[in-house]
């Protein structure tokens, strides 16, 4: 009965839905805020009763439909409105007519359509809008910007980004001289960027990242930004041309320039920033050597990545004694040489290191059990060498190793199976010896296992089929022997469909899936692919039915073992399976018709062994139609091989005949014979029937001499007319 109450505030309440009795008693409202809930509903019409309404979120909630046309009829005092984070929809640009008051609009992350440019040019364009924050962001809104910006000069802060908006950035946006941040980012924006943006002399953010921007990038584009501190230009075709000598106006604590053309050089004008904490510079097309003054400009560095370009000299130019504070650190794809210095273990807030892909050499320092809060670590496709201690097991939170590719050698420390946090797990192409660590119990959280390319002796260890998360293994090119473990259908990320938990870890997953260089080698397998591979060891005994219960499966290579016994009767229950190679073993007995099943089969291997009996036919294995793919089993028959099945002798051969293995089959001579025999009587009676038709149906022969008139009539005036033209065109000549 608050019929006087002014403000209620109910945000992060968990309601379900709206208070009905908002509708009746609260009439005097002027802020209202239920943000932040489960509001599981349309947005009801008799809103509109807050006639005195100021302040209005509805934020964060499950909101879906569209805004009732009367919605805004009576808010005549409305100046902040948030429906941001629902499921709204439709066009909304044609309900603001009476919103004159409007300050704050933010309708991010929603599912609005409709030409952005209509808003901006509709009916707040009557009047001065006093409008000042504007989030669009996240929507379906497309068309070209606004040309004209009259009506917007308060606007502070201007978010379109995630949208589809296309065509050029206008001239005229370097008129909004209160502008303090641009989100442009995440649309279809062509064209170069346009100087004027060089007159917003309040702007801090300009984020215009992942368009299709082209063009150059120069100093007067920068001219009299003195408070940028922000420049995201990322992920564009852009040049960035500065003059070597330019000092910039601004201090940035945030720059992207990846994707964009920065080199050759590293940009000297970068020496004169003193208060940066993010750089990305990835793929920016430097070739210089690192300078010796980079260290000493990043003090406060947070994260760096300048990854895939080809920068040289020593890893030491990175001091890590300078930049204690970097938590990201990408090197990836370049140039450098030397050893991993000390120095690296004095950023012990490092989270993410990635120095794969370059020229490093040496072994590793002992010092890295500082970085105990480390979570990612890359130095595959190397030099390094020397035998892996136990510095890796005091970073307990690691969930990220990867070494491939490099001369590591010696046996593996056990206490790697106490990492319970470990996700990927990349010691592939080194010289690994002893037995493989028996992850199991206390490593739920492996996702990756690759040991391929390396020494690896003793058996398969059971313990590995404890690992509920694990949808990718590799222990190929190894001496691994004894039999198959019977347990692997404990694999239950490869028996059901569930989503490996990992992808509930953000953060980690972005870098996992986005970052270049090692992550892309994982590209597929985090997105997810579901492999086994188990090839060129000394593998024996008979493949376990069991394997046939991971449906989840896309790849099984058992290849190059000495396998033996007989393929499961039931391996078309793999129906994902993309990929079979199970040759160069020792398995016997028919292929299993079930194998005509493999719906998604791109890829089949069943040569060299000791397979018998007919070839299964089947649609799907058309497109594995190739006689290699059963080379070296004596006792398969059955196309595509030429060997033809016992029963199945007689097949159709040139001319209608019939052959057996290429010869005349005598036994079916006769019956060629008669067929030839037949053709001149049943000829002869065919067209004495028809005459006979004409001569007693005089109906029918009228008609027939008529149409044959016809048809001869045609013929000659075409004739007449393609003789005519000859003539014509030889008397020209």
């Amino acid at each position: 009965m608050l019929s006087s109450l002014q403000s209620l505030r109910l945000e992060h309440c968990s309601l379900e839905q709206l208070p009905h009795a908002l509708s009746v008693n609260f009439t005097s409202l002027r802020f209202l805020d239920l943000g932040g809930n489960s509001i599981n509903s349309t947005i009801p019409p008799w809103f509109h009763n807050f006639s005195k309404l100021e302040h209005l979120d509805l934020s964060g909630n499950y909101l879906r439909g569209t805004f009732p046309k009367t919605l805004f009829h009576n808010n005549q005092q409305l100046s902040f409105l948030d429906v941001s984070d629902n499921l709204l929809e439709g066009q909304i640009l044609k309900n603001f007519g009476s919103l004159h008051k409007l300050r704050v609009l933010r309708l991010a992350s929603n599912n609005f359509d409709g030409d952005v440019w209509s808003f901006f040019h509709g009916p707040l364009e009557s009047a001065q809008s006093d409008l000042r924050i504007c989030e669009f962001n996240g929507n379906n809104f497309s068309g070209h910007l606004p040309s004209q910006w009259e009506s917007f000069k308060n606007l502070e802060y201007l978010s379109l980004s995630k949208n589809s908006i296309f065509g050029p950035i206008p001239v005229t946006l370097g008129e909004l001289s209160s502008l303090r941040e641009l989100r442009l980012n995440s649309n279809k924006l062509s064209g170069n960027i346009p100087e004027s943006i060089g007159l917003l002399s309040r702007l801090e953010t300009l984020d215009l990242s992942h368009n299709s921007l082209n063009g150059v990038v120069s100093e007067l584009h920068f001219a009299n930004l003195t408070s940028l501190t922000k420049l995201d230009i990322g992920y564009n075709e852009l040049v960035v041309s500065f003059d070597p000598a330019w000092v910039p106006p601004f201090q940035l604590q945030f720059i992207d320039t990846s994707d964009c053309d920065v080199g050759p050089k590293f940009p000297l004008w970068f020496q004169t920033q003193r208060n940066i904490s993010c750089v990305y510079m990835s793929n920016a097309n430097i070739s210089d050597e690192v300078p010796n003054w980079l260290s000493d400009n990043l003090f406060n560095i947070g994260a760096l990545d300048l990854s895939n370009n080809m920068l040289k000299g020593p890893i030491s130019r990175v001091d890590g004694n300078k930049m204690q504070l970097l938590g990201f650190l990408f090197l990836s794809g370049n140039n450098l040489s030397g050893s991993i210095p000390n120095s690296l273990c004095a950023m012990e807030e490092l989270l993410f290191l990635d120095l794969s892909r370059n020229q490093l050499s040496g072994r590793l320092p002992l010092c890295l059990k500082k970085l105990e809060a480390l979570q990612w670590i890359s130095l595959g496709d190397n030099r390094l060498s020397g035998q892996i201690t136990n510095s890796f097991c005091y970073m307990e939170q690691l969930r990220s190793l990867i070494l491939h590719k490099n001369g590591f050698d010696k046996v593996l420390p056990k206490c790697l199976t106490n990492l319970t946090d470990l996700l990927l797990l990349d010691l592939s192409d080194n010289d690994f010896t002893g037995e493989i660590p028996p992850f199991g119990q206390d490593s739920q959280s492996l996702a990756v296992i690759n040991l391929e390319k390396n020494s690896f002796t003793g058996g398969i260890p059971s313990q590995l089929c404890q690992l509920n998360e694990l949808h990718f293994l590799s222990l190929a090119h190894n001496n691994i022997s004894g039999s198959i473990p019977l347990c692997f259908n404990g694999l239950l990320l490869m028996v059901t469909d569930m989503e490996p938990s990992y992808w509930s870890d953000t953060l980690l997953f972005n870098v996992m899936v986005t970052t270049k260089g090692t992550s892309r080698i994982y590209g597929k397998t985090l997105q997810i692919f579901r492999s086994i591979d188990l090839s060129a060891n000394n593998l024996n005994g008979e493949i376990p039915k069991e394997l046939t219960k991971l449906v989840q499966l896309q790849n099984l290579n058992l290849s190059q073992n000495n396998l033996s016994g007989k393929i499961p009767s039931n391996i078309g229950d793999l129906k994902k399976l993309e990929s079979l190679d199970l040759s160069n073993n020792k398995i016997s007995g028919r292929i299993p018709p079930s194998i005509s099943n493999l719906d998604f089969l791109s890829y089949l291997n069943l040569s060299f062994n000791n397979l018998s009996g007919p070839i299964p036919s089947g649609d799907h294995l058309r497109t594995v139609d190739n006689e290699s793919v059963y080379w070296g089993n004596d006792g398969l028959c059955g196309a595509p091989l030429l060997k033809v099945c016992p029963g199945d002798e007689q097949r159709p051969g040139k001319d209608g005949d019939f052959w057996n293995r290429g010869e005349l089959n005598e036994g079916n001579l006769d019956t060629h014979n008669w067929f030839y025999a037949g053709l001149g009587p049943g000829f002869t009676i065919g067209f004495l029937g028809f005459c006979s038709a004409l001569h007693f149906k005089q109906s029918w022969r009228i008609s027939y001499f008529q149409a044959m008139d016809r048809i001869i009539e045609k013929l000659m005036i075409r004739g007449t007319i393609t003789m005519l033209s000859f003539k014509r065109a030889f008397q020209e000549m």
